[in-house]
């Protein structure tokens, strides 16, 4: 895992972040998450210009059972309350395929079967594998301008855009919010945490709730709410499964940032 806090509300899921992607093919033992908060909904309007170009979205996902026909995982909406991007699980209605989770999204051109801009059937992409086993996975969306995927512990699903169709055929509508999860009575049954939001061709990290611990930092580093990326420059962040931290790049002193708590901002 990446953080050290843990918090689980009953009745909902949500998430918070990690950074990094070193346990890519571990499913078994994997730590709980950093945080799963009350049905988290970001904020996506101030990213949504770059998100409906490109987008990668990681999480750490567990659920408990599928008996619902499509718990979400995550669901874009634009600002009147259109789909932008849906992930979910595959619920009884999907039979043979009960157990997976699929990825979906709508192009503003309206390309695509059903307007989802996939050349698959459908439109859509499932993974090849279950996640209602009980176990934490690692979980990522991905949309380039060219095609998308689901990377589920390291195993990539994935399909292109239409042949002779374009980056902007397969920009999706403008995106304002994003679900993260659902209450347990709308159907999902399970966890998701360690949320990770990049968008644009940049891959721009434009949601991440890593943090750094105060008293990790020497001089007079002082907690605020600005991002881990203080920590680079004078330091470097270093990913392990036991955290993640930002550690000194210099031989003055051996002190770590650990990522467990409000972020720190480090003296100039």
């Amino acid at each position: 895992m990446k953080l050290a806090v843990y918090l689980q509300l009953l009745g909902f899921v949500g998430a918070l972040n990690l950074r990094g992607n070193q346990e890519a093919n571990v499913t078994q033992g994997m730590p709980p998450p950093t945080v799963s908060t009350n049905g988290k909904t970001i904020d996506a309007s101030g990213f949504s210009d770059a998100f409906s170009k490109s987008f990668r979205i990681k999480c750490k996902v567990k659920f408990d059972d599928m008996n619902a026909n499509y718990p979400n995982i995550f669901h874009g909406l634009t600002a009147s309350g259109n789909v932008v991007f849906t992930s979910h699980g595959l619920g009884p209605v999907y039979g043979g395929k009960k157990g997976k989770a699929c990825l979906y999204s709508q192009t503003k051109s309206g390309m695509g079967p059903h307007g989802r801009g996939l050349d698959a059937p459908g439109g859509w992409i499932g993974t090849s594998k279950r996640l209602d086993d009980g176990k934490w996975h690692v979980f990522e969306l991905v949309k380039t301008g060219t095609n998308a995927q689901i990377i589920l512990d390291g195993e990539k699903v994935e399909a292109g855009i239409p042949s002779g169709k374009t980056a902007e055929d397969f920009i999706l509508r403008p995106i304002n919010s994003i679900q993260v999860g659902s209450a347990k009575s709308s159907g999902f049954k399970g966890d998701i945490g360690d949320v990770e939001i990049h968008a644009g061709y940049a891959n721009q990290l434009v949601y991440s709730d890593i943090t750094c611990k105060g008293d990790g930092l020497p001089g007079k580093a002082t907690c605020d709410e600005q991002d881990v990326t203080a920590c680079d420059g004078k330091y470097t962040k270093v990913t392990t499964y036991t955290g993640s931290y930002c550690k000194v790049t210099t031989s003055e002193t051996k002190k770590q940032c650990l990522a467990v708590g409000p972020v720190c901002s480090i003296p100039s």
